[in-house]
């Protein structure tokens, strides 16, 4: 058995890079483009901490609205402008991240990610120290006092995931996708599968 993600890829038969590279992959679906450079997928989630364990809140259960996701992410962008950090909310539910020291970040698929919220790095302690630093700013930014208002989960974590550079897409086995799955959309689309 292997993860969906993992499946996805190998079905249209993308090079796998140090990970499967599926941020650079479904920001097509985001029409923000990533011609160049390495992506993470920086997806916003809450993280509940419970007395034996983290639970994680993913962002499609979140309802991030598109002003919330861009509020967001311009407090992070502005923070985190001189360590040369870009992080773009191009959809609610997905955000994408890059650096120019990203390329050796090893930022398996989300359902590998279970129990390794961090992804593993050469400069791990420089994403660490990037991670806790968003948890600061994401606590106390305004957009999330008015979730807590409306009892509706805090936006307090990102999670890192699917990194790489655009891949190309040569696997053209299928003529018709039947998905509602961003990755499975933005393959379709790079193989010229009707989606």
């Amino acid at each position: 058995a292997i993860d969906v993600e993992s499946w996805l890829c190998q079905a249209f038969e993308v090079e796998k890079q140090l990970n499967w590279p599926v941020a650079p992959l479904t920001a097509l679906v985001d029409a923000h483009p990533t011609e160049s450079g390495f992506w993470l997928r920086a997806d916003p989630v809450h993280l509940q901490l419970q007395r034996s364990r983290t639970l994680l809140i993913a962002a499609p259960a979140l309802q991030i609205t598109a002003a919330e996701a861009a509020a967001l992410a311009d407090t992070l962008n502005r923070h985190f402008a001189g360590d040369g950090i870009v992080l773009k909310a191009a959809h609610p539910t997905r955000w994408y991240c890059t650096n120019s020291e990203a390329s050796g970040i090893e930022s398996p698929t989300l359902t590998a990610l279970a129990g390794r919220p961090l992804p593993r790095a050469q400069h791990a302690g420089r994403w660490q120290r990037w991670l806790t630093e968003c948890q600061m700013l994401l606590h106390e930014h305004p957009v999330n006092q008015a979730r807590e208002q409306r009892r509706e989960p805090a936006i307090n974590s990102l999670l890192l995931w699917g990194g790489g550079e655009k891949p190309a897409v040569p696997g053209r086995h299928f003529s018709h996708i039947w998905s509602g799955d961003p990755l499975a959309a933005a393959l379709a689309l790079q193989s010229g599968a009707e989606c």
